[in-house]
């Protein structure tokens, strides 16, 4: 399409990827803003991962854990129904 700076997408996976206090909100504002993709964010109640923001990736699903302590790298990637 023309305009459309989203990259084409395949699959039907669910990602979760668990981002640090100090980044979460850039890397939100990143697949939001940026990139132009559909969120929906969440207030947990969790302590553990208080937020989390779904980014509508098309056939698949990528969650943004706000995750206090985390490491930069901690990903996971796995099938549909993934526990979160």
């Amino acid at each position: 399409m023309d305009g459309d700076r989203r990259p084409a997408q395949g699959g039907g996976v669910d990602m979760v990827m668990q981002v640090p206090e100090d980044v979460y909100d850039r890397t939100a504002a990143f697949y939001r803003d940026a990139l132009g993709y559909d969120t929906t964010e969440e207030e947990t109640g969790d302590p553990a991962a208080p937020r989390v923001l779904t980014v509508d990736l098309g056939p698949a699903t990528l969650r943004l854990e706000l995750v206090p302590g985390a490491a930069p790298a901690d990903f996971r990637i796995g099938p549909r129904g993934l526990p979160g």
